[in-house]
């Protein structure tokens, strides 16, 4: 039987004896799920999202609202996976010009700062494919 975020905090303030705490119970409940989701690499809060990615374009591309991290970027070329390797934005910027390169593509950069004003996240892939490429990530 799965019990609701108020009787899990009722039965707690019941357990701790203070049943006058309800509220704040409440609030420390939503305090430790949020710390999960954003903090905690669970394998219940995978979500698969495919990103597709445009021939001889390096990004950016939108990255869906809760967004949060991503796990692995593979895309299938005839049906061959090629993974993708995580750097920071920094790395990315050193690559060599962006704009004359297209090949398979084999690293991505997440840029997070649009988040507060857009509302969501953009990633950029280095080199810039040379087809249309559907990229999974989790």
């Amino acid at each position: 039987m799965s019990l609701t975020a108020q009787q899990i905090v009722a039965d707690a303030c019941a357990i701790a004896k203070c049943p006058g705490y309800l509220p704040l119970g409440g609030r420390q409940l939503n305090l430790v799920l949020s710390d999960l989701v954003l903090h905690r690499n669970l394998k219940v809060n995978l979500v698969t999202q495919t990103l597709n990615a445009i021939a001889n374009s390096n990004g950016p591309f939108n990255l869906e609202s809760n967004y949060l991290r991503t796990y692995e970027m593979v895309y299938y070329i005839n049906g061959e996976p090629y993974s993708l390797r995580p750097c920071n934005l920094k790395e990315y910027d050193l690559e060599p010009d962006k704009s004359t390169t297209a090949n398979y593509p084999y690293e991505w950069a997440s840029d997070l700062s649009g988040v507060p004003t857009v509302g969501y996240g953009v990633v950029y892939i280095y080199p810039a494919s040379n087809q249309n490429l559907a990229i999974t990530h989790r």
